[in-house]
Order: structure tokens, then C-alpha cells, then sequence
């Protein structure tokens, strides 16, 4: 694990730029720098440990950057919210640069938000954190997702809440290394 930087004690404050999953592991220097400059990030990463994770467009099959920002706590070993930040699939900047669009990022608005994480990343005019950049969604571990069960679509609800209680415990197993 890199660490941008680290106070006396491992849980006062840092961005951490976690190995695993390998999406975004081998991100550029010039990527890394953009989200340590970032302005939101920083401040974030000045009172809380934050794990970033990128991973830029075309890779993986991406249709979008993505931008994950893991909120932790260290002494329960937990994550206490990810914060997710897409480019626009439509819309008027879409073909944003991943710098650009790290450049970009800035705190979420505090407007009332649905619970759907997909529903905000794929619909245009209904979504409070939608600037012409990204799309933000505070995306919890083990909450159903509205849109896919008014469809019926049971089975790919429960397939999301795995991967999210996945990466959740692939969190808590990156901070029992420093622990």
C-alpha cells in the first residue's frame, strides 16, 4: 500500500492509495497527483483516513472514470461510507479527460438524494449531485437498489450487494495490515 502521508498514528488523517483490487492499482503518477491535489480530497484526507481508488475510462470495460473514495476507520476495521464519483456517460462534458475530470471533483451537495446508486449514474435530470461533469452516490454495503427491484431484476440487486459487501471486507482486510 502507498501512503501519501501519515501523521504520528496511522488513523489521524491520510490518503491512502490501496494495491488492492488491482482496478486502479497501476494508475499513473500524474492521477495520483491530480486526486492528492484535489481540494475536497484533501481536506477529507486532513480529518479522516480515506482510501482512493481510480479507475479511468476503457479500463476494465469502463464506459466512465470512477472515482471511489472509502472512508475508513482504523480501529474497528470498518468503512464507515464510499463515496462514488462517475463521469457523465451523457451530457455535456463526456468525454472528459481523467485528470480533468479528478480536477473537477468537489464536495457533494447536501441535497435530499434517492437511494438508487445506478438510478443516479444512468438518468439525467433527477439527480441533486449531478454537475456536468460526474454523478455522486454514497453507496452502502447490503442496500437494495429501488430501480432494479421495481424491475424485477432481484437477482442483479443481490449480485451488487455481494460485490459491495466484497470490496467492504477487502477494506477491513487492508487496514488488519496496519493494525
Amino acid at each position: 500500500m502507498k501512503v501519501q502521508r501519515v501523521k504520528s498514528n496511522i488513523s489521524m488523517g491520510a490518503l491512502y492509495f490501496p494495491n488492492k483490487p488491482q482496478l486502479g492499482a497501476d494508475f499513473s503518477s500524474e492521477i495520483k497527483r491530480a486526486i492528492e491535489n484535489n481540494p475536497y480530497v484533501k481536506s477529507l484526507s486532513k480529518t479522516e483516513d480515506v482510501f482512493a481508488r481510480f479507475v479511468p475510462k476503457g479500463q476494465n470495460g469502463m464506459m466512465q472514470h470512477l472515482l471511489i473514495l472509502d472512508i475508513i476507520d482504523f480501529s474497528k476495521l470498518q468503512t464507515k461510507k464510499s463515496l462514488w464519483f462517475s463521469s457523465r456517460l451523457f451530457g455535456g462534458v463526456k468525454d472528459i479527460s481523467a485528470v480533468d475530470f479528478l480536477n473537477k471533483i468537489e464536495q457533494p451537495r447536501t441535497n435530499k438524494t434517492t437511494k438508487s446508486f445506478w438510478k443516479k449514474l444512468l438518468t439525467s435530470h433527477k439527480n441533486p449531485n449531478q454537475t456536468k461533469y460526474y454523478n455522486y452516490q454514497e453507496v452502502i454495503a447490503n442496500t437494495d437498489n429501488d430501480v432494479l427491484l421495481k424491475n424485477g431484476l432481484n437477482t442483479e440487486n443481490d449480485a451488487l450487494k455481494e460485490a459491495e459487501n466484497r470490496r467492504v471486507q477487502l477494506n477491513a482486510d487492508i487496514m488488519k495490515e496496519f493494525h
